[in-house]
């Protein structure tokens, strides 16, 4: 099932939901800071991506990165001020 949803939590209890930039499923996360990370995943047709879409949570806006091969079902995991996204499956 894939989907242009993102439900969005904060702290104080208020919920909100935004639209990623493309409909998806598969995909990874991982939050540096205020920005939330959503890596890789697949579409449609079950083509991998190798988009990385960053949410500005302050702003509620949508910034963009490629990962260097498009894959889905991959890990994300945050250190510090780092992600890292790894593994998953892909079409090479």
């Amino acid at each position: 099932y894939a989907t242009n949803t993102v439900d969005v939590f904060a702290s104080s209890g208020r919920h909100t939901t935004t639209a990623l930039p493309s409909t998806r499923g598969g995909v990874a996360a991982a939050a540096v800071g205020d920005l939330v990370l959503l890596a890789g995943g697949w579409h449609g047709n079950f083509a991998y991506l190798d988009a990385l879409d960053i949410l500005q949570l302050p702003q509620q806006r949508w910034t963009h990165a490629k990962l260097s091969v498009g894959r889905a079902q991959i890990a994300g995991i945050s250190v510090g001020k780092t992600a890292l996204f790894a593994g998953g499956a892909h079409s090479e």
